[in-house]
């Protein structure tokens, strides 16, 4: 085993604003090296705050109780709502359901006056017919929340993204390198309290470095296959959740 497999997967985002890569070219880049806490809280939580209160205002007194924000991001503000009663609906069919769309029906399921066996199995190639009863209408449901929670979360690069490859068991593309791909190692140089990326090459020569102290690896790029594959899927649940939508009852 290697020296850097010990070192933890971490996001190169979250050591990029501390990294003495940041070049000096106006009075704000100024302010951020020498205070980037205050820095960080006048540029960007205090705005923060009054805009807060201004959409909490809007929400308050508005006739549809609807701000701007919720408008500005209908997409992750819906999104949010609707993931959080589909988990609910999954969870109540897995336990408690019992019935499932025609869609879903198995060819013992169809009486002989309604089609053959061959017209079946056409029905089946051409999508009409997913067929599998229950237990597919189950594993389908399962596949619009992966749906989206992969819109809402697979790229937020914080605690969510995290907990969303990791419930679904899947390898992270913005953080895990594609087969034969290089990983980049992160390191704090102690005398500079700065952080660097480095490759293998130069992580073999700094490694045994006192004045450095490495903090994770990462991948130098994103594995944009695995990306496609997984937006993919994705699209596909958020066509099952189009389609399907009008027999989402049991």
């Amino acid at each position: 085993m290697s020296s850097n497999d010990n070192l933890p997967i971490v996001s190169k985002y979250d050591y990029m604003f501390q990294s003495s890569e940041i070049k000096i070219e106006s009075i704000s880049d100024f302010f951020y090296k020498i205070t980037p806490h205050a820095y960080r809280f006048v540029r960007g939580k205090l705005p923060n705050i009054f805009f807060k209160t201004k959409m909490v205002a809007q929400k308050a007194f508005r006739k549809n109780h609807i701000s701007d924000e919720e408008d500005w991001n209908f997409d992750e503000f819906t999104g949010e709502i609707i993931h959080k009663r589909l988990v609910s609906f999954y969870n109540y069919i897995k336990k408690c359901g019992n019935g499932f769309p025609l869609a879903f029906q198995e060819l013992s399921d169809v009486s002989d006056s309604e089609y053959s066996s061959e017209e079946y199995a056409k029905k089946v190639a051409s999508g009409e017919i997913i067929g599998g009863g229950y237990n597919k209408w189950v594993e389908v449901i399962n596949e619009m929340v992966f749906a989206f929670e992969y819109y809402l979360y697979h790229d937020d690069f914080g605690k969510d993204q995290k907990a969303f490859y990791k419930k679904w068991n899947l390898s992270d593309p913005y953080l895990i390198p594609a087969e034969g791909k290089e990983w980049e190692y992160i390191y704090k140089n102690k005398k500079e309290k700065k952080y660097h990326f480095c490759d293998l090459k130069n992580y073999e020569i700094l490694k045994d470095n006192k004045n450095v102290k490495f903090v994770g690896k990462c991948a130098k790029d994103t594995d944009w296959d695995s990306l496609k594959k997984l937006e993919s899927r994705a699209r596909k649940g958020m066509e099952y959740f189009g389609r399907f939508f009008w027999n989402m009852w049991d």
